[in-house]
């Protein structure tokens, strides 16, 4: 068992006692260098149990979407993107190329020496341990991607030619480069509304892209599936209740792309049910959308 007072450290060893969060009601709230900062509910907490998620993919899940000064809470709804994200990082191969796209997430210029505490950081890389992400490093770095050093007290990591080439075509194949797929109704009643979600994507760094259509009966353009397929995430503004909205969404969703879903407050009772069991952007009026979609691509994306 990991040595400190986190909860979370304890529950997640091996062999620890089913008991170890007796007496935690509501959030179990967690402020821990190996594990991250979150809150989490006591349904996320059933669900994580009863779908046994592990505790790579539990906290490379914290570690990446959180921070101290942004925790982030985690619900029920939530443990199916975990149990997503954790599979899609078992092989180490994935592990590898994770590291590789967070050593260039984490690099501000070329030549910039990113560090990392094996210690603590190792859940970042879904790493099992601090052994396995020192032994990450060394194999980037044979393999001729990185400039890296283990042997210090602060290791790091830094990218050569070759590691940015390697990550501008895992970005391409995975459409993890920076623009974001809107979908939403069109109509100059929703010229403000587009306007301030153009501007929160900007504001975080992303491209946003639209493709206006006219009203047609014909099968989804291949061009939108093209455009969703080539983007990072999709931003799904169900107002108006759109057919092609939803549509857009799911096939982002289908392709693992992150999708933050948004209603204006007053339009929401008339939404699918089948998306209400996702987080919601509800927001009063465009400027109202455009804050809260900053934060949320903030906590979710970069």
């Amino acid at each position: 068992m990991e040595q400190n007072d986190c909860r979370l450290c304890a529950y997640l060893a091996k062999g620890a006692p089913s008991n170890v969060l007796d007496g935690v009601m509501g959030d179990l709230l967690v402020d821990c260098s190996i594990c991250g900062h979150a809150a989490i509910s006591e349904d996320a907490r059933d669900a994580i149990d009863d779908e046994r998620v592990s505790r790579e993919a539990l906290r490379g899940y914290i570690r990446n979407k959180g921070s101290a000064k942004k925790p982030i809470r985690i619900e029920a709804k939530d443990v199916p993107e975990i149990v997503r994200e954790g599979e899609s990082r078992l092989e180490v191969l994935d592990k590898l190329e994770h590291f590789l796209l967070l050593v260039a997430a984490r690099s501000k210029q070329g030549g910039e020496a990113v560090g990392f505490s094996l210690s603590s950081d190792y859940p970042l890389v879904y790493a099992r341990s601090a052994k396995e992400m020192g032994w990450m490093l060394r194999e980037l770095r044979d393999e001729s991607l990185i400039v890296s050093e283990t042997a210090t007290a602060k290791p790091y990591a830094r990218l050569n030619t070759k590691g940015w080439e390697r990550v501008a075509a895992l970005r391409a194949a995975s459409g993890a480069g920076r623009r974001c797929f809107v979908a939403m109704a069109f109509g100059d009643e929703y010229r403000a509304t587009w306007e301030a979600i153009a501007r929160a994507i900007a504001l975080v760094g992303f491209e946003p892209h639209r493709v206006d259509l006219k009203p047609h009966s014909e099968l989804i353009p291949m061009k939108i599936l093209a455009d969703i397929r080539r983007s990072r995430f999709v931003v799904a503004d169900i107002t108006g209740h759109r057919n092609g909205v939803y549509f857009e969404a799911g096939f982002g969703m289908g392709l693992g792309r992150p999708v933050i879903w948004a209603c204006r407050r007053n339009n929401l009772r008339r939404a699918h049910f089948d998306v209400k069991q996702y987080g919601m952007i509800l927001y009063n009026d465009p400027p109202d959308l455009a804050e809260k979609l900053e934060d949320s691509i903030r906590a979710q994306i970069t």
